[in-house]
């Protein structure tokens, strides 16, 4: 809980929830101050090029269990969200250490880098860098601020250049756990202390830009008008549709700019984010494209246009069997009552999926509330889920028997 406080006041917003944007001085901050917390646990502590926080605990084998999560935050968010699990992981290595406890996996602590997309970039850096998917083309890419995300990384101590070799050797991960808080309502409201994530929604989405005609706002008569952001309240709703049909679980518009922004001036250009997530890829693409045919109505009727831009995919996930399998029985052995649940937010972890088994452990998060200052979770709760992660990789170190003769990762 000390640990948990101390970072939260790394923020560039005190009293207004904790801001540490990925590549913004409180990042560096906050990497320093989790860098000597592994220290302290008795790891062997790196910064990859990615700048994602690495402590290395070896193992009677190289053979690699790894926990974590992401040290990022989004702006005036709470303290728990990504924190949580990164916190807990160095928890769980300092419980080791102190006990003198030696695992036949090499266990490896990381605080991921980037993940909530800072400035508009990607997201999702770091665990894209360690799994060795990144793409280089998203190094060029300007930000909402102008600036390319090689910029963003080599600002705070990264190696762009080496993003796309990976730090990790994936074929010597048998897995990777990550502990979060849920991000919504479920657990609370069913009064469970410990959800096993069976699944990781899957989100994709564009950028869309509706064009239409600036002119007065006085005396252009209604019905000779050339309204972008008319006929961006048309998507809104179609997008709000996607989900109420059914097409989707959950669909948002989250950002919308508007041009040129004057009372008197009917507007010519709007600027907005569309996103929707599904555990059911296949759904997400359908919504689309059923999306994309809304549009095209909605801007004849409008006497608009648009054009848009596709962003990342991040597919869906489905959570290892058998390390969901170690949870459950983490879960029991302590007797705090668990259950099966989906993720709609994303996670490092269905990155890292590309190259291992995964598994995530939920706790309850107070009302549903996350990426908020009023983001809470009980002292009881924290607990539980850091003893659930600790019971569950000495569960998963067992149960996932590496071969013998391999010699220990350094």
């Amino acid at each position: 809980m000390e640990r948990l406080r101390e970072l939260s006041q790394i923020t560039s917003t005190p009293g207004r929830g904790v801001t540490r944007l990925a590549y913004s001085p409180e990042d560096i901050l906050g990497r320093r101050l989790v860098a000597q917390w592994m220290d302290e646990a008795g790891l062997a502590v790196r910064e990859d090029a990615a700048t994602n926080v690495i402590g290395v605990r070896p193992g009677r084998t190289d053979r690699i269990l790894m926990i974590g999560s992401h040290l990022d935050t989004v702006k005036q968010a709470g303290h728990l969200d990504g924190t949580y699990g990164a916190v807990a992981a160095i928890e769980v290595a300092d419980m080791l250490y102190r006990n003198q406890t030696t695992l036949e996996h090499t266990l490896v602590v990381v605080g991921f880098s980037n993940e909530e997309g800072a400035y508009g970039t990607p997201g999702m850096t770091g665990s894209h860098a360690l799994a060795g998917v990144f793409k280089p083309e998203w190094l060029e890419a300007e930000d909402h601020e102008g600036v390319t995300l090689a910029e963003r990384i080599r600002s705070t101590g990264g190696q762009p250049s080496d993003l796309t070799q990976p730090d990790i050797d994936g074929s010597l991960l048998d897995g990777f756990i990550e502990l979060h808080i849920e991000q919504g309502p479920v657990l609370e409201s069913a009064g469970v202390p410990i959800g096993i994530v069976q699944a990781i929604t899957g989100r994709d989405g564009f950028v869309l830009e509706l064009h239409g005609m600036a002119n007065h706002a006085g005396t252009t008569p209604m019905a000779d008008r050339h309204d972008a952001l008319v006929a961006a309240a048309h998507v809104v709703l179609a997008v709000e549709g996607l989900a109420d049909e059914g097409w989707v679980r959950v669909a948002t518009v989250g950002v919308m700019e508007v041009g040129p922004g004057s009372s008197n001036v009917i507007p010519d250009r709007v600027s907005m984010s569309i996103e929707v997530r599904d555990a059911d890829d296949a759904r997400v693409e359908a919504a689309l494209a059923e999306l994309l045919g809304r549009i095209e109505a909605i801007v004849d009727l409008t006497s608009t246009t648009y054009t848009y831009q596709r962003v990342p995919h991040v597919l869906a996930v489905a959570i290892n069997s058998l390390l969901a399998d170690c949870v459950a029985s983490a879960a029991d052995s302590l007797e705090l009552e668990s259950v099966p649940i989906e993720s709609g937010a994303g996670h490092d972890a269905q990155v890292i999926a590309n190259v291992a088994p995964i598994a995530m452990i939920f706790v309850p998060s107070s009302e549903g509330v996350s990426h908020s200052s009023l983001e809470h979770t009980s002292a009881l709760h924290l607990r539980g889920g850091a003893e659930v992660l600790a019971a569950a990789v000495i569960e998963a170190d067992a149960r996932i028997s590496p071969p013998p003769t391999m010699a220990a990762h350094g």
